[in-house]
């Protein structure tokens, strides 16, 4: 083979070389993308999706410790009431024939207070009124804490932090089984240092069942 026919033996060498070397790269190219589409289109395991946690029931709240149940309405406290009220009934699945015990309670910010029950105008007293099924009576009135002696100049009896009313309830015989609505009006006014707050009235509802 003469110089000149190796010049042209050399070039088509390199030119099968180089396309050569343009094919492996293309498939590599194309296997690549292809493991990648695999890849992302695989489903993700079930291990991995969070489910959100079950919602708690703010109307029946489970005691741990004693396995009952608790039946309660809340009312919170606000900017302009510094009260929050709450109306329960512990184990309130009831019988016919028999009685339980339905509580308020009253939870007054620190600084206020609300005037007693029995107080006189001008004053506001707290009131408690209940409005019951006609199958369910109050046996007694309520219980309630001794009021205290106010820390403002008109001296006058009254309620702070924390307080308890209770008040038993009975079921007739001839109650229908099933479900019973009771309601509770809390009035009262709160009262600083310095003011008085207007007069406030909020209802609380439970719902007790009634069984055989």
């Amino acid at each position: 083979m003469n110089e000149s026919g190796r010049h042209i033996f050399d070039r088509r060498a390199r030119a099968r070389g180089k396309h050569i070397c343009f094919l492996l790269l293309g498939m590599s190219f194309l296997i690549g993308c292809d493991n990648e589409s695999r890849t992302g289109s695989l489903p993700q395991s079930d291990s991995a999706v969070e489910e959100d946690p079950p919602k708690a029931d703010t109307n029946r709240q489970q005691t741990a410790e004693s396995g009952s149940t608790q039946s309660s309405s809340v009312k919170p406290s606000s900017k302009d009431d510094p009260l929050s009220a709450k109306l329960s009934v512990l184990n309130p699945s009831v019988q016919v024939g028999e009685s339980f015990e339905l509580s308020v309670v009253l939870t007054i910010e620190r600084g206020y207070e609300i005037h007693d029950r029995e107080v006189s105008p001008p004053f506001f007293p707290t009131k408690l009124e209940l409005e019951l099924p006609q199958e369910f009576e109050c046996v007694g009135d309520w219980q309630a804490p001794d009021p205290i002696r106010s820390a403002k100049p008109t001296g006058g009896r009254v309620y702070v932090g924390k307080v308890i009313f209770k008040q038993q309830i009975c079921v007739s015989k001839s109650a229908a089984p099933g479900t019973h609505l009771l309601s509770c009006k809390v009035s009262y006014q709160a009262c600083d240092a310095v003011r008085c707050l207007s007069p406030i009235d909020s209802e609380l509802s439970i719902v007790v069942p009634v069984v055989p």
